[in-house]
């Protein structure tokens, strides 16, 4: 099985477990507003979307995930990630709600693979993307050079991860993650991108 296949067939197994976890420890699995910035998602137009680079260490080959800010209202915000498997497209779409002023809160995610139906799950835990914070020991701040451009970022340490993040990273705030021999590294920034599962 070629590199580009084992890394998507790890990818799918993970979320079929864990359909939200599409950043998590597989370990202790974190739900993705741990990963997930504030500010950057609040300062991103809708349809800001960012490609990752996602490498496996021992292996050639590589897999992007495509990450997009779909909605942002007053009573939801959407976040849809896309990735091409053995199966075909993995969509996934995380729908937030507010919890107060300052935060949005996790409250479902649909989840499509190649042509199957749309399922509907609930979240595996609680997850709150709040406003100046972030879950993490904190490193220090770090310039990280990516295809997209330099980025003064913050770097913290979450369990078996290192990550750096960056209010500029739009939409997500994440610039780069390194943990379980895996390197997710943001790749490119772009907008218009539309909803696939609304």
């Amino acid at each position: 099985m070629s590199g580009v296949r084992s890394i998507a067939s790890a990818l799918a197994a993970l979320l079929v477990l864990y359909p939200l976890v599409a950043w998590g420890d597989p370990v202790a699995p974190s739900a993705p507003g741990d990963q997930l910035l504030y500010e950057a998602l609040m300062k991103a137009p809708v349809g800001t979307y960012a490609d990752y680079l996602l490498s496996s260490e021992g292996e050639k080959e590589t897999l992007v995930m495509h990450y997009a800010l779909v909605e942002r209202s007053d009573i939801r915000l959407a976040i849809e990630i896309e990735v091409a498997t053995p199966e075909g497209p993995f969509l996934t779409r995380l729908e937030y709600i507010p919890d107060g002023d300052t935060a949005w809160k996790l409250d479902h995610a649909r989840v499509k693979v190649g042509k199957h139906p749309v399922q509907t799950v609930p979240p595996p835990g609680t997850s709150i993307i709040r406003k100046g914070t972030f879950e993490g020991k904190l490193l220090g701040q770090e310039k990280i050079s990516t295809k997209a451009g330099a980025f003064d970022a913050t770097h913290y340490q979450q369990g078996a991860y290192e990550v750096w993040m960056s209010d500029r990273a739009l939409p997500l705030g994440l610039v780069k993650k390194v943990g379980h021999s895996t390197t997710e590294i943001l790749q490119k920034v772009g907008s218009g991108k539309k909803s696939q599962l609304k």
